[in-house]
């Protein structure tokens, strides 16, 4: 991802979040709300679909205990409609890894839960303390609807991406994976640039 023409574009771009084989793969953008790029493309452009959004609390270098992302529950299985599927077994052996790239860092998000919740749970803390992340995980495995390979004592950091169900008012369903920082090369923008 060439970030300098992204962000130059598009400034509210903070990342890049792409899964293999499937229909997620877009930008991520933050705003100063939760509401503007429900209905809003990166560009500005009004859309109905929305975009890949950052929750405007976070840290948008994607340091907290828990970045959350939302994307729309769309019927033509664009943005965020296929991590319904997660809500199989079979799904996650086939897509166990997601990965979002920063400017800086790419992230291995290694999956570890997907859940039906509601959109006001404590799924959506960012958690201040290791302490608190750690007791939100302990209760994770058993509200699942895939078991994870992922060893959980080795998770000090998650993502949690949310969309729309429709199991009852309200309703959300959120994939929660690990956050395994890989390091670019430090040359990695002058050989970008040369190439």
């Amino acid at each position: 991802m060439d970030f300098d023409i992204l962000q130059e574009e598009h400034p509210d771009i903070i990342a890049w979040i792409y899964c293999p084989n499937t229909p997620i793969n877009y930008p991520i953008v933050q705003g100063d709300n939760n509401q503007y790029y429900v209905s809003h493309m990166p560009d500005g452009k009004y859309n109905a679909a929305g975009s890949i959004f950052l929750d405007f609390r976070n840290s948008g270098d994607l340091t907290d205990l828990n970045s959350l992302i939302y994307g729309h529950n769309m019927t033509n299985n664009a943005m965020f409609a296929s991590l319904n599927k997660y809500k199989n077994q079979s799904y996650y052996d086939e897509h166990p890894i997601i990965w979002i790239v920063t400017r800086e860092v790419a992230y291995r998000i290694d999956l570890i839960g997907g859940c039906v919740t509601a959109a006001d749970s404590d799924a959506y803390t960012i958690f201040s303390t290791e302490e608190q992340l750690a007791a939100y995980l302990q209760k994770l495995p058993g509200k699942s609807t895939f078991t994870s390979a992922v060893d959980m004592e080795t998770v000090t950091r998650i993502v949690t991406l949310s969309t729309c169900s429709y199991e009852y008012n309200a309703a959300r369903y959120i994939v929660i994976g690990s956050m395994v920082p890989i390091e670019y090369p430090a040359d990695i923008h002058t050989q970008t640039a040369k190439n």
